[in-house]
Parts: C-alpha cells; sequence; structure tokens
C-alpha cells in the first residue's frame, strides 16, 4: 500500500499525540518521505491541523532526535 500525502500527515500527527511519541513510526514516516513530497505533506498539514509540522514535532521531540527530523522536514518556507 502506497502512503499518500493525505495519510502521511495523518500518521505524523498520530505519532505526536498525547503523552509521549510513537519514535519508531514518527522517523519511518518522515525518513520515508523527506525527499518525495514533504512540501506537499506540510502545506496540507498545516492546512488540516492549524499548526506547523515543524512547531509540533519540536515541540514534542528533544535534542539530536529533534534536529535530525527536523532537518529532514526543512523549513516552512
Amino acid at each position: 500500500m502506497a502512503l499518500t500525502p493525505s495519510l502521511v500527515l495523518q500518521v505524523i500527527r498520530y505519532s505526536i499525540l498525547g503523552l509521549g511519541t510513537y519514535e519508531d513510526m514518527l522517523t519511518r514516516v518522515i525518513v520515508s518521505r523527506a525527499e518525495i513530497d514533504m512540501k506537499q505533506i506540510k502545506e496540507e498539514y498545516k492546512a488540516r491541523y492549524k499548526s506547523a509540522v515543524t512547531l509540533d514535532v519540536a515541540g514534542d521531540t528533544s535534542f539530536g532526535y529533534r534536529d535530525m527530523l527536523l532537518a529532514l522536514v526543512g523549513s516552512e518556507d
């Protein structure tokens, strides 16, 4: 099953909601989409959840792990 951008943003959101983070799920989805369609995912995420992927990922992760994910996600420009 191919992951559509819509499904990817739902997985990102699910990974960071609530207490704790599903780090394996979050890492896998971001790494797998970083060079494919992350720009589209960021735009759809912001439209759907009224928040930036970078802000939500940064707010739910820390240190080197956060920095690695944010480097893969890229800026919100």
